[in-house]
């Protein structure tokens, strides 16, 4: 078998994944998982681009196939007498509305630079810009799950004496055009939030 090296065959192969990535809406890197051609900006941008596409396909994925199935699921468990309504509840078909209420959390997206990145999320908190509960979600987790999970390992670390835990809520630290350390959100050391 012949070999026939081709000079334009990297090329091709780079238009190629543009067009695979133009149809998918995902970028080249995250297709091709080569990284060597970007910076944190442009992959963060790329990045925040997928992101809408993803969004919008687990909505769809939500609404169209999870939420039907899961009132299939609970109709089933109601008529079956494996749930009863909770006492002064309407009855499942007289409300399945309320019974289906909740948010479909998939999977988190994941950070390029997670220092960055979590220093975004706590301004967005301390700016009002943003919730505890959608920050999670983001992540792939559940506030409550990890209110609870906090408060336990709180408890955990004063049962063994280990000082207090820092929970988050202190200040976020940033470096400022100067080079000076500067507070971005939580309690300063006066009391006052910044």
């Amino acid at each position: 078998m012949a070999s026939r090296p081709n000079r334009e065959a990297a090329d091709f192969v780079n238009a190629s994944l543009r067009n695979l990535s133009a149809a998918s809406g995902l970028n080249p890197s995250t297709i091709s998982r080569d990284y060597s051609q970007t910076n944190y900006s442009s992959e963060r941008a790329a990045m925040l681009e997928a992101w809408r596409t993803i969004t919008a396909e687990r909505q769809f994925f939500a609404q169209g196939l999870a939420s039907p199935m899961l009132l299939c699921f609970l109709e089933e468990t109601f008529d079956r007498g494996y749930i009863e309504p909770p006492p002064g509840a309407p009855e499942f078909w007289e409300a399945p509305a309320a019974y289906l209420q909740g948010d479909w959390i998939g999977p988190g997206r994941g950070w390029v630079d997670p220092v960055k990145e979590a220093v975004a999320a706590g301004t967005r908190r301390v700016n009002r810009v943003s919730t505890l509960a959608r920050e999670n979600a983001e992540q792939g987790l559940d506030w409550e799950e990890t209110l609870e999970q906090l408060a336990a390992e709180r408890r955990q670390m004063e049962e063994l004496d280990l000082g207090p835990m820092d929970d988050g809520e202190t200040a976020y630290r940033e470096t400022d055009s100067e080079g000076n350390s500067v507070q971005v959100g939580g309690e300063s050391s006066d009391g006052n939030g910044s």
